[in-house]
């Protein structure tokens, strides 16, 4: 079994411990950015290994999988403060696919 996840069955298993044995309302300010982070590590792990195995260049499969964990768990975060609406999932996606050209563009091709 691959280190990326591993790392992805340890994230969840301590998100499901966290929301198993936490109360939010009596948790200090920090612990509550907690499980965005778990459910980033988590998500980067399962996008990397399977841009892995379908993409090719390696600096692809990093990009690829920190836009892939990142947009989900932004809108999550958006979601959860109950500031989610159509134009910022839209404005969102926008800067995003953006972000994506604009770093893929960035990339020279030696270090590829």
């Amino acid at each position: 079994m691959s280190r990326t996840i591993k790392t992805a069955g340890l994230c969840i298993v301590a998100l499901g411990l966290l929301f198993i044995s936490t109360d939010p309302r009596r948790l200090p300010s920090i612990m509550l950015v907690v499980p965005f982070i778990l459910i980033f590590i988590t998500l980067f792990s399962l996008v990397r290994a399977f841009a892995r195995n379908y993409a090719k260049p390696l600096s692809g499969n990093v990009r690829l999988a920190v836009l892939g964990a990142a947009l989900p768990t932004l809108l999550l975060v958006l979601r959860s403060l109950g500031q989610l609406t159509l134009r910022d999932v839209i404005t969102v996606m926008a800067l995003f696919v953006i972000t994506y050209f604009y770093v893929g563009r960035s990339v020279s091709p030696s270090s590829v």
